[in-house]
């Protein structure tokens, strides 16, 4: 989803760029970006241990 919000975010504009970059701003307007920011690490970290 990144790769393509950061695509769109470039002047990339296709359907799917739009729809990544939509739904990046929907999430983080709820809150959910830091969340899964903080999931993604943990996972992460145990993976490493």
């Amino acid at each position: 989803m990144m790769a393509l919000r950061c695509a769109y975010n470039h002047g990339l504009k296709t359907t799917e760029t739009r729809a990544a970059a939509c739904l990046y701003i929907k999430l983080r307007r709820a809150g959910k970006i830091e969340e899964f920011k903080a999931e993604s690490i943990t996972k992460r970290d145990g993976e490493q241990q």
